[in-house]
């Protein structure tokens, strides 16, 4: 997304969660499939441009039933 060619998140990636879709212009957009992603944290500590980033999503809270 910062306008970087570089793929090494998706080459460590031993999920699979990171791929690249071809956009318009030769210019590859990373996606990140949610599902698949386990949060392992190593995507971030290798990208050199410090361009990924992880946040920890809230988790929905079940309402008692009685």
């Amino acid at each position: 997304m910062n306008g970087i060619s570089c793929r090494i998140c998706q080459n460590n990636c031993e999920q699979s969660a990171i791929r690249f879709k071809l956009m318009t212009g030769g210019r590859a957009e990373p996606v990140l499939d949610l599902d698949t992603c386990n949060g392992c944290g190593i995507c971030p500590s290798l990208c050199p441009a410090d361009a990924i980033a992880l946040e920890r999503q809230p988790q929905p809270q079940m309402e008692a039933t009685q």
